[in-house]
């Protein structure tokens, strides 16, 4: 989670990155400070390793298929379970041993039914059971085996509701082997069949398809099919009271479902939801057929959405999983809607299901092309300039992540194999990896890789040599250099840019400096190749240029002073590039620049060098240049005057966004306090105006009202801007997540009266059909972190006073505590207790009463807050948490927090 609310608020408006960051990874935000790759070591905490054991090279049984027969008991939330499997040596073997954690193994027998000695051995997620086998087996000799077991699982197979109404599996990365026994390893491929006995109200989805379903007394039974051999962790089971939502596009038959649940008079709130919600999978399946040249891979293809999911979603063969707060009403999905989550997921049909990393270390393969895969249905959907304000979003996460833990993209060492999915690593940095391939070989060479990776490789564990020697093949380049820089080699270039004017020359001369630190196996230079674009007299040009070396001086022709210099103007190099140069270049930039990157990034120089974090430095290249780029003093002027004409006139959401952060930081010799509020306040009246633009005004206006540098000016403006606010809030057409920032402006322009009006509308909410998670309701608790104030570790400066804090900490933490509260609201009460962790008992106690409780969400959200505090008592609680979790999240998070 961002520690910046500004930051917070604005991730959320663009749901789809968020939601994508799916499968193992995030859920509703990125980790606490982007997580770690690999956690320092802890309490409990085993040694790094290269996990020997967990290659496949390392395997002595090879699956063909399992024969899974599954009884739910839901009221127990137990299960027991018989599984035949068959299987082949890999090398002589006269024990067969399957992967078994926190199952209950009753007996074994060999596939005539004869009884066989078994043993239970390891402990953790390497516990297995160990069959004798009659007779050994040579190489390439088969054997079927027969395993009774049962089981209250924690993980693998979760149930959800109270009573229980609904269950789902969670298999990756080695959870499969807590809800069946079974080789579990992503490269080995079997084909499977599941027959499930429920109770007579439940139905079922699973992998494949369905050949049977009867009802038996008070029970029924279903039995799926699924031909295509597949990892374990991608076998799925969802079952309950489900309702469903069919229909046929392409020759493949879809399905959407979701637990059958009444809401405010609405009998089947997420039913009536799915088609809006998830209507567009058919042309996504089209979009990713035509972009890898092969059909969709399977039978069926199934949208579970499920309560209590713990990530975004999970690319199960034919069957995704995904969370249920993918299912919003009309006036939620403005605020954004799961599009990118459903692409990611579909994309994984491809990528992930018919070819699968042979590795975990290797898992870039399947996120790097699932994320990218999303940028590029952006690119198809809205044109080349949103794609690459999106792609630079995702290098920009990666390189948050990056810069935190230096790593390879393929790196084979962790703890757990989810580790490695925590970093920014494998879904931004692979896909900015594939971009950066993509930005090398043009479009149709790229297309033509990919598409000789898919055919080739199908239906196979596939390693990072298999991707280089397909888009070899197809280019005809050695990218030897490309994959021992960008993928295998840790870390991320840092490049300094400067430019002067040659007169005499008629030529601009433009250093490109590589400074990063050269350490842990870093390239002392990072080789590809970049574009400059310059600008002389208005008419723009751009040119290739060959990185190799630590420095470089291109020469450029100017018969005149360019208007600019950039380097990588479309930020497609996973690098920190700076540019050094002063305001009047950045302004020209900031205005004029094609590249809708290249304009956002000299926004946001603009908004560095306003509030003194930059000073650029050019004196080495000369007093020509020096003099250019002086700033003058009406600077501050003109730099307000284009931040108020780029917020109001750009064309790109993004960049608007840029200008109004940038509104949001400057200091009052840029503007008054009224004219930049004023400014502010008309981006948020556009009725038509990017709801995210809308977002980031209303936030940029309460930390303007709020902070530190209003002065006496405040008098004249808060009244009307808490006018302002209230009317917004009350506004029922407005977005929920716009209400929300206008409680937060409400609460910052007049803290006493505003606390009663947000107060009193978070009482008056109730979730409905069309709100069925709340979501209004937990913009209202986070708007209330405004007015802890002095409790708030994150709040607005001289925000709501401390009468009112306490006041309003016992109300949150109320909300948090509430079981009957919807999961939205009480998360973002945790969020706010978080804030004031440290500075409230009061929000300590709640944080440590929601670890014990059932939920996984909110159980996730309090630990990363308890884990931000340096209290002997948090870290207390975190090392007893540590003992008894079973979530690989969880313990990732707790590990991270208890290094030394």
């Amino acid at each position: 989670m961002f520690e910046r609310r500004e930051h917070r608020r604005l991730f959320g408006a663009l749901p789809w990155l968020w939601l994508a960051a799916a499968c193992a990874g995030q859920l509703d935000a990125p980790p606490r400070a982007g997580g770690l790759a690999r956690p320092p070591g802890g309490p409990g905490a085993p040694t790094l390793s290269e996990h020997p054991e967990e290659r496949r090279d390392a395997l002595t049984l090879d699956a063909l298929h399992y024969g899974l027969s599954l009884r739910l008991e839901p009221e127990a939330r137990a299960l027991t379970g018989t599984l035949r499997v068959t299987f082949r040596a890999t090398r002589p073997v006269a024990r067969a041993r399957f992967d078994a954690v926190g199952l209950e193994v009753r007996a074994a027998r060999d596939g005539d039914g004869a009884p066989l000695p078994f043993e239970v051995v390891g402990q953790g997620d390497g516990g297995a059971v160990e069959v004798v086998l009659a007779t050994p087996l040579a190489a390439g000799d088969e054997r079927v085996l027969e395993l009774d077991y049962a089981a209250t699982p924690t993980k693998g197979l979760y149930f959800v509701g109270d009573p229980v109404d609904h269950c789902f599996t969670q298999g990756e990365c080695n959870d499969a082997r807590a809800w069946f026994p079974c080789i579990d390893h992503p490269s080995d491929r079997a084909t499977s069949e599941l027959v499930v006995d429920l109770p007579r109200a439940w139905t079922a989805v699973s992998g494949g398809e369905r050949v049977e379903a009867r009802e038996v007394g008070e029970r029924r039974i279903e039995r799926w099919r699924m031909d295509v051999p597949h990892p374990t962790y991608l076998t799925t089971l969802v079952a309950g009271e489900l309702s469903r939502v069919g229909e046929v596009a392409g020759g493949i038959a879809l399905e959407y479902v979701a637990p059958t649940r009444s809401l405010a008079g609405t009998r089947d709130v997420y039913g009536a939801l799915l088609q809006e919600s998830l209507g567009v999978t058919p042309e996504v399946l089209a979009f990713l057929e035509e972009l890898t040249g092969r059909p969709y891979p399977f039978s069926k293809y199934a949208t579970s959405c499920v309560d209590e999911f713990p990530f975004g979603g999970m690319e199960n063969a034919s069957a995704t999983t995904i969370t249920l707060a993918a299912l919003r009403g009309p006036q939620g999905r403005r605020d954004g809607d799961a599009t990118g989550l459903i692409v990611h997921e579909a994309a994984h049909q491809w990528f992930g299901d018919l070819l699968t990393c042979a590795e975990w270390p290797e898992i870039w393969l399947n996120e790097g092309f699932a994320t990218y895969c999303s940028l590029l249905w952006t690119e198809a959907r809205e044109g080349r300039q949103v794609f690459e304000l999106a792609a630079r979003d995702t290098v920009e996460r990666y390189l948050d992540g990056d810069e935190r833990t230096p790593r390879a993209i393929v790196h084979a060492q962790y703890r757990a194999p989810m580790d490695l999915f925590f970093s920014g690593h494998a879904y931004q940095g692979g896909a900015s990896r594939l971009n950066l391939l993509r930005d090398r070989l043009g479009d149709g060479v790229f297309r033509a890789g990919l598409r000789r990776y898919v055919g080739r490789f199908q239906h196979r564990a596939v390693t990072t040599a298999d991707l280089r020697a397909a888009f070899e093949e197809a280019s005809g380049a050695d990218l030897a250099a490309f994959f021992a820089d960008w993928v295998l080699a840790p870390g991320h270039p840092v490049i300094d840019v400067a430019s002067r004017w040659d007169k005499g020359g008629a030529r601009a001369l433009v250093r490109v400096e590589q400074v990063h630190a050269v350490e842990g196996g870093a390239p002392r230079a990072y080789r590809g190749v970049a574009t400059l674009s310059w600008s002389v007299g208005g008419v723009v040009d751009e040119r290739q240029v060959e990185v190799s070396e630590r420095r470089h001086l291109f020469e450029l022709p100017a018969a005149s002073e360019p208007d600019w210099v950039v380097f990588d103007p479309s930020g497609v190099w996973p690098a920190r590039v700076r540019h050094q140069r002063g305001t009047p270049e950045r302004l020209r930039v900031a205005r004029q620049h094609p590249s809708g990157v290249a304009r956002r990034e000299a926004v946001r120089e603009l908004a560095r060098g306003l509030t003194g974090e930059e000073t650029p430095d050019n004196a080495a290249y000369g007093a020509n240049e020096a003099a250019r780029r002086t700033d003058g003093p009406a600077g501050a002027s003109d730099v307000f005057a284009a931040l108020c004409s780029i917020l109001a006139e750009d064309p790109l959401a993004p960049v608007r966004v840029a200008a109004a952060e940038a509104l949001r930081d400057a200091p009052t010799s840029v503007g008054s306090i009224a004219s930049v509020a004023s400014a502010l306040r008309l981006a948020v009246e556009r009725a038509d105006e990017d709801a995210r633009v809308r977002g980031a005004a209303l936030n940029a206006l309460a930390l303007l009202v709020g902070g530190p540098q209003a002065g006496g000016e405040l008098a004249g403006v808060r009244p009307s801007l808490a006018a302002f606010a209230r009317a917004l809030l009350a506004d029922e057409a407005a977005t929920f997540r716009v209400r929300g920032q206008a409680a937060e402006l409400l609460l910052a322009a007049d803290p006493d009266a505003g606390v009663d009006v947000v107060v009193a509308a978070l009482a008056a909410h109730r979730p409905s059909g069309a709100d069925p998670h709340g979501a209004l309701g937990a913009q209202l608790v986070r708007a209330l972190e405004v007015a802890l104030g002095p409790l708030g570790a994150r709040g607005p400066r001289g925000s709501a006073a401390t009468s009112r804090a306490e006041e309003v900490l016992a109300l949150v933490a109320g909300v948090a505590l509430d079981d009957a509260r919807p999961a939205a609201e009480r998360e973002a009460a945790a969020q706010v207790l978080g804030a004031a962790l440290g500075r409230a008992p009061r929000a300590f106690e709640a944080l440590a009463e929601l670890l014990t409780g059932r939920a996984a969400k909110l159980r996730r959200v309090a630990l990363e807050a308890l884990a931000t505090s340096e209290d002997p008592l948090a870290r207390g609680l975190l090392a007893e948490h540590l003992q008894r979790t079973t979530d690989p999240r969880e313990r990732y998070v707790i590990l991270g927090a208890l290094a030394p």
